[in-house]
């Protein structure tokens, strides 16, 4: 798993203005630093810790500084072009007094071109600005990189290039309700939940990899929430299920509290499953069912075709309306 890189870093937007009396100090190593001048630097922060996944933003901090006149122009280039959402912010940020986040406009316009996003600069010598880069699918499984530069009012250069980065081959699909006698029948392929309406309208019975259901008991014993495999016909006697139904195997082992990640949670820890913790598993211990499964716990799944393994999260569970709001990673096996 991994696990932040950044627990002892602070890099508040307006305190990262450049000291220019000592402009040669960098907070991070210079080896990919280009153009350095005494009178004009830059620097760069990358803000998200976890995993890079297709269709999700990663963000950075770009700071930059000058002595000569003001800045003009930021520059960055992805080596694979990005998706929508691409591009700089025009808001630098800085904390009140009160711990009240307050933007300011310190952008005039910013744009993105294929894998170039630019950045025209307000009349200022020093700023911070973030830059976010949403995955695109041909980056999966790949490397990605970036080139930040900037110039300023005389015509000056400064530039800097990014590590590679590891983009997962992983999917991932946030809060999903699941709704006891209603959407409850779930598609690992397709991350998504379906009514029986919908998976008989649709021709989706051979996709269903799990049943959710919630009883208070069964057969006498607690029994809670729970993710049942479509052949476990005990724990689905008294659920409606259509013709033809698929009496398929889902092995899966729960993990209670022990296999948390920040990016399905939506909060700390900042510990992250990543491609290894879905290919590794063997689910020797395995089972056709989970119930009595609670919050901040999951459930790690294999197909029964071996297609994928999933892990999924639970965000949240409700008594009252029998409903489960769940989170997922999948990773499709080579």
């Amino acid at each position: 798993m991994i696990a932040s890189d950044f627990k002892n870093i602070v890099f508040d937007d307006m305190k990262y203005i450049i000291c220019f009396a000592s402009m040669f100090m960098l907070l991070v190593s210079c080896d990919n630093q280009e153009d350095m001048s005494p009178d004009f630097d830059n620097d760069f922060m990358k803000k998200t810790t976890g995993p890079l996944i297709v269709g999700e933003p990663v963000e950075f901090m770009y700071g930059m500084g000058t002595i000569d006149n003001h800045l003009a122009t930021a520059e960055a280039e992805a080596s694979i072009e990005g998706t929508t959402g691409t591009g700089f912010e025009r808001h630098s940020w800085y904390t009140d007094q009160s711990g009240v986040d307050i933007p300011v406009l310190t952008v005039t316009d910013s744009t993105t071109i294929g894998r170039v996003s630019t950045a025209e600069i307000v009349d200022t010598n020093a700023v911070t600005l973030r830059y976010k880069y949403v995955v695109p699918e041909e980056a999966r499984g790949g490397t990605v990189s970036f080139k930040f530069n900037a110039t300023n009012s005389v015509g000056d250069h400064v530039g800097l290039s990014t590590p590679e980065y590891q983009v997962s081959r992983m999917d991932m699909e946030r809060e999903i309700l699941l709704t006891d006698g209603d959407a409850y029948f779930f598609s690992i392929a397709d991350m998504a939940v379906y009514t029986e309406e919908e998976i008989v309208s649709e021709s989706l019975i051979n996709r269903i990899d799990f049943v959710y259901l919630y009883r208070e008991t069964m057969d006498g014993y607690a029994f809670g929430h729970a993710l049942v495999s479509p052949d476990h016909s005990d724990y689905l006697n008294d659920v409606t299920l259509p013709a033809n139904w698929e009496s398929k195997t889902t092995r899966m082992e729960k993990r209670d509290l022990n296999m948390r990640d920040a990016q399905l949670k939506g909060d700390a820890p900042e510990v992250y499953i990543d491609d290894r913790d879905l290919e590794e598993p063997t689910l020797e211990n395995s089972t056709n069912y989970a119930f009595g499964v609670t919050n901040d716990s999951g459930v790690l799944m294999r197909t029964e075709d071996d297609k994928y393994t999933a892990y999924i999260y639970i965000n949240n569970i409700n008594n009252t309306d029998g409903e489960m709001l769940v989170s997922i990673k999948r990773l499709e096996m080579n």
